[in-house]
């Protein structure tokens, strides 16, 4: 009797052990576009398809990328020719950023969002001046955000917060006593979150805000003390993500945090070792990711490291979650999709390298380190662990996501057309 309660005991454990056994995943180098020599990727969709930034000859190109593809040059706006650059993507295929567009004008050098279409990228406008605009996020119904300016434009005018929809540019105004705004990220419902100066904060401070179309923008604060916050995700829950910044003694540094309409604030923390953190992306699981380090003035690269933050198991590093690899050291994480592929930056042979991660099932074996295997037997790319006969494939990952994940991911009205529509 005692012998089975033992056995039944060191099962249970052995249960329970597994179930809060961090994921592990498998990176993919996403490359460069032709002769280029960095990348980045700045948003991902729930099929997986990536878009971001690549170096090329001839400057930075916006590109996307797909597995049966690869990577694909997006150009840049008529007119243009040196610098575009891709923020968000939609389930359709629907691709957002920051293009140049006239290479003549007195306003050479400065952007225009642009939305991708049939004929290719397409000029959103702006607020009022022709001065910087871009576009940040996208949902499913392709409703955008971005940062544009208005009036008056001598000087490059004043920035504002927009949301286009149905051929229109909507300046989502200020906070309170407050003169600009940024635009960050769109969800599913056409909130948005994102950056303001306000009547309370300091000269050259901020706050995060929140805006709906009911309420308009709210100041959702930061942490007691901070002198500023910033809002960059937001998920289907209104869950919101940033980063809120504060004095150290004669130095700033910043805190990740999550906002909850019930919970309000919640302080992230930091990876061992760093002071600081931000948090960039969250999907509809509330996982999320970002960069920790020892403070905002750190270079890319000298002290970061991309994370994952989830409830279960708090901030993770996500190079301890990968293959050790002395070529790669991934520094930022900035989007996660519904499936858990995670994208964003790092250095791969010292070169600057956008990446994929993907979860990998039955990961398990790859943390049994009291078994000594035989060179060449534990192989991490292979499709079998050999010794234990675990796969090792990707969970879940096919070419279309299963109607759950699309009722999920944008409402069951959106999941009936998407892909008629889809360009990538």
């Amino acid at each position: 009797m005692n012998s089975i309660k033992l056995i039944s005991g060191i099962f249970i454990s052995f249960l329970l052990s597994s179930t809060v056994q961090a994921q592990r995943y498998r990176i993919t180098d996403l490359g460069t576009l032709p002769g280029g020599e960095s990348s980045e990727a700045n948003a991902i969709n729930d099929r997986g398809v990536v878009v971001g930034d690549s170096t090329e000859p001839a400057g930075t190109h916006a590109f996307v990328w797909t597995e049966s593809d690869g990577i694909k040059d997006l150009g840049n706006l008529p007119g243009g020719g040196a610098y575009s650059s891709a923020y968000g993507i939609n389930l359709k295929g629907v691709i957002v950023g920051a293009s140049d567009f006239s290479q003549s004008q007195a306003f050479q050098g400065s952007t225009h969002a642009f939305v991708t279409s049939p004929l290719g990228l397409q000029d959103l406008g702006t607020l009022g001046c022709p001065d910087i605009t871009g576009a940040t996020g996208i949902n499913s119904s392709s409703e955008v955000v971005g940062v544009s300016t208005v009036p008056s434009c001598s000087g490059g005018g004043q920035y504002r917060a927009f949301k286009f929809s149905h051929g229109n540019m909507q300046d989502l105004g200020i906070l309170p006593g407050g003169t600009f705004s940024s635009g960050k990220a769109i969800n599913n419902s056409g909130h948005i979150v994102g950056y303001a100066d306000c009547g309370s904060c300091l000269y050259g401070d901020y706050h995060a805000f929140f805006w709906n179309k009911e309420e308009g923008m709210q100041d959702i604060g930061a942490f007691p003390g901070d002198i500023s916050s910033e809002a960059l995700g937001i998920n289907s829950s209104d869950s919101i993500v940033g980063a809120a910044y504060y004095h150290t003694g004669l130095t700033t540094a910043e805190g990740a945090f999550l906002w909850e309409k019930d919970a309000g604030i919640k302080d992230l923390g930091a990876l061992p070792g760093k002071s600081g953190a931000t948090a960039i992306g969250i999907n509809d699981k509330n996982q999320i990711v970002g960069v920790s380090s020892y403070g905002p003035t750190d270079q890319i690269g000298t002290h970061n490291h991309a994370f994952l933050w989830e409830k279960e198991r708090g901030m993770q590093d996500l190079n301890d979650l990968i293959q050790p690899d002395p070529a790669w050291e991934l520094l930022s994480a900035v989007a996660i999709n519904i499936r858990g592929q995670i994208v964003g930056f790092g250095r791969h042979n010292n070169q600057e390298r956008a990446f994929l991660l993907t979860p990998v099932c039955n990961s398990r074996w790859r943390r049994y380190e009291d078994h000594e295997l035989a060179d060449g037997e534990h192989d991490f790319d292979s499709k079998r662990d050999r010794h234990r006969g675990a796969e090792v494939e990707p969970c879940g990952m096919s070419t279309s996501p299963s109607n759950d994940e699309f009722h999920d991911a944008v409402g069951q009205d959106n999941a009936r057309d998407v892909g008629s529509n889809q360009e990538y």
